[in-house]
Parts: structure tokens; sequence; C-alpha cells
């Protein structure tokens, strides 16, 4: 899995080794602040690269997603949920991640997930009283194939 968008502080860690010679450097040569400077110049060339690739990494996403909201009733979130079970058919579907992913109330996230269970795309599976999750419905292809897409 590739991350697509890193904060600068992460591209610090992660390049810690040259950080302390900037910083050493920059002790040795009576405060020239140049490699120190240099260094940070780097790193911020390196999070606007990450910045863009996430980016691109989203609008692909949303465009890839477009074609399921040609679907009547399927929003935009219901839309990302038939992208992502249409690519990974064995995913494992819930309410928790939906809110998480979505940004979305606890109801939200069960109203969409329901709504593609009644559509026929997705089934429900439960797993104990109260939580379910969703599965990929044995009908996707043809429920898909019905709106022509």
């Amino acid at each position: 899995m590739t991350i697509y968008c890193t904060s600068i502080s992460r591209i610090i860690k992660d390049t810690k080794i040259q950080y302390e010679k900037a910083y050493l450097y920059t002790e040795i040569e009576e405060n020239d602040l140049t490699y120190f400077i240099s260094y940070h110049i780097k790193i911020m060339e390196k999070a606007f690269v990450a910045l863009k690739e996430y980016i691109n990494h989203k609008q692909k996403e949303v465009f890839q997603a477009a074609k399921f909201m040609k679907i009547p009733g399927v929003n935009e979130r219901m839309a990302q949920i038939l992208k992502i079970i249409h690519e990974d058919p064995d995913r494992i579907l819930n309410t928790k991640e939906m809110e998480s992913r979505f940004s979305v109330s606890n109801y939200t996230a069960r109203t969409d997930l329901k709504s593609l269970v009644e559509l026929g795309f997705l089934e429900t599976i439960q797993v104990n009283k109260q939580k379910q999750n969703f599965v990929k419905s044995s009908n996707f292809e043809n429920t898909l194939n019905k709106y022509k897409l």
C-alpha cells in the first residue's frame, strides 16, 4: 500500500541523519544556517511531491467512482463504497470504518450501507445482536449491469 500524503515531520523523521548533520554543520560553521536551510528546502520539495501524488491519487479515486454516481439513489460516499467493493470483492465493510473514512455520523454511515443493501449491491452479515458487517452481494455484477455501467 502506498501512502500518498506525508507530513513534513514524517519526512524529517525518515531523514533523521541528514537533519542531524545539517544541525551539526551549522554549529561547526559558526552558526552558518546554509546547511540547515538547504536541508529544509529539500524537505519542503519532498513534501510538495508527496502532496501532488496524494492529490493525483484522490482525483483518480473520484474519477473511478464517478461511474457509480450514475446509479439513481447513489450519493458520492456510496459510489466510493461501490468502487471499494468492486476493486476488492472479498472486502468486509462495517459502519465504523465508513464513519472514519468519510467523516460522517454512525447514522449516515449505516444509512449509506443499508441503502446499498436495498439496491442489491451489498449483503448484510449479522455479527452479533447489534453489529452488522457488509459484503459484496452475490448479485453485484447483475445489479451493476442493470444500470449499464
